[in-house]
C-alpha cells in the first residue's frame, strides 16, 4: 500500500499558573512571554520570564537547569520560596535592575541583601552593596557597620565607621546592634570617639590657636586686670566633659555655653576677651579636624 507520513505536531508547553487562591503581585503579572511562577511564604505570586531569572541568580539557574534538584511536584507548578512578599519583590526588582534597592527601608533592604546572598544574585548584591553607603541610604551607619564587618566589606566598614562618630554608642539601640558584632569591632568604633575626644582635649589646650584664653593666669588684653575665673578654662572643663557623654559635632560651636566663652567680657571694663567671630571659627575648624576613621587591617579579604 501506499506510504503514509503522519506529521507529528509539537508538544504544548504549558504555562505555570498561579493557584486561583493567591494574589499576583502587580509588578509580575502573567504574560505571553512569562513561563515561570514563583510563590511567596505569604502566598503572593510573581510571574516571570525563566531566562532572565536564570541569568540574575545562580540559586535559580541550577533549579531550572537540572529539574532532578527542582522543589515542586511537576514543572508547571510555581515555585515556592519561604520570603515574604515585599523580600521577593525588592529581590526581583533589584535583580532585573527595575528600582533601586529600598535602602529607606533599613530592614528591608538588609533582608533582600541576605536572599540575594542565598538565591546567588552577584549583580543584586553589588547594587545593594553600593547604595548602602550612598546619599539616600536610611540604613544606620551601626547596621551598615555591622553588615560590613561580617563580610569583609572594607570600604564600607570604614564608611560606617567614621559615620558612628555622631551616635551615642551607649544607648540602647546602638547596644542592640553592637551585640551582633564580635568585640574587635566594637572596640574600633569606641576607640575612635576616644581619640576625637583626646584630640579636643590635646587642640583646645593649643596656645598658638587659642593664645588669650589659655594664658594662665589671664589678663585683660585692654586695662591688664586678672580677669579672675577664666571663661575659656570654664568652656574647656564642659566640653570634654561632655564629650564624655555626647559625641563631639560641629553642632557644638552653637551651644550657649560655646557662645559665653566667645562673647565673655572683662569683669573691670567689659571689653571683649577675645574676638567672637575668630574664635567661633577657629573651634569649628578645630572640630573638623578630628579623627573621622581609623587605619583598617589589610589582613581581611574583601568580598
Amino acid at each position: 500500500g501506499a506510504l503514509r507520513v503522519v506529521r507529528i505536531s509539537p508538544p504544548v508547553v504549558a504555562t505555570p499558573r498561579p493557584m486561583s487562591s493567591e494574589k499576583i503581585h502587580p509588578s509580575f503579572q502573567p504574560s505571553s512571554d512569562t513561563d515561570i511562577v514563583i510563590c511567596s511564604g505569604d502566598g503572593m505570586s510573581f510571574c516571570v520570564r525563566s531566562q532572565p531569572l536564570k541569568s540574575a541568580s545562580g540559586w535559580f539557574n541550577k533549579l531550572l537547569t537540572d529539574p532532578k534538584d527542582a522543589p515542586r511536584p511537576s514543572p508547571n507548578e510555581p515555585i515556592r520560596i519561604p520570603e515574604e512578599s515585599t523580600i521577593v519583590a525588592g529581590l526581583l526588582k533589584t535583580a532585573f535592575s527595575m528600582e533601586m534597592p529600598p535602602v529607606d527601608a533599613g530592614d528591608l533592604a538588609l533582608d533582600i541583601l541576605r536572599a540575594a546572598e542565598y538565591y546567588d544574585m552577584p549583580a543584586a548584591i553589588l547594587l545593594i552593596r553600593a547604595c548602602l553607603t550612598s546619599e539616600v541610604s536610611k540604613v544606620s551607619p551601626i547596621r551598615v557597620y555591622v553588615v560590613a564587618c561580617e563580610r569583609s566589606w572594607q570600604r564600607e566598614a570604614e564608611w560606617a565607621l567614621s559615620k558612628t562618630i555622631r551616635m551615642d554608642l551607649c544607648s540602647p539601640e546602638a547596644a542592640s546592634e553592637l551585640a551582633r558584632l564580635d568585640g574587635a569591632a566594637v572596640m574600633k568604633l569606641f576607640v575612635l570617639q576616644r581619640k576625637r575626644r583626646d584630640a579636643l582635649r590635646h587642640r583646645l589646650d593649643d596656645s598658638d590657636v587659642f593664645d588669650k584664653g589659655n594664658e594662665v593666669p589671664q589678663v585683660c588684653p585692654k586695662c591688664s586686670r586678672n580677669i579672675g575665673s577664666n571663661p575659656w578654662l570654664v568652656l574647656k572643663a564642659w566640653w570634654v566633659s561632655r564629650a564624655e557623654r555626647v559625641p563631639v559635632s560641629v553642632n557644638d560651636i552653637d551651644t550657649l555655653d560655646v557662645h559665653a566663652a566667645a562673647d565673655a567680657t572683662c569683669p573691670h571694663c567689659h571689653d571683649t576677651l577675645y574676638d567672637p567671630t575668630h574664635t567661633r571659627s577657629n573651634l569649628r575648624t578645630l572640630v573638623q579636624s578630628l579623627p573621622t576613621t581609623l587605619e583598617v587591617s589589610h589582613s581581611s579579604p574583601e568580598l
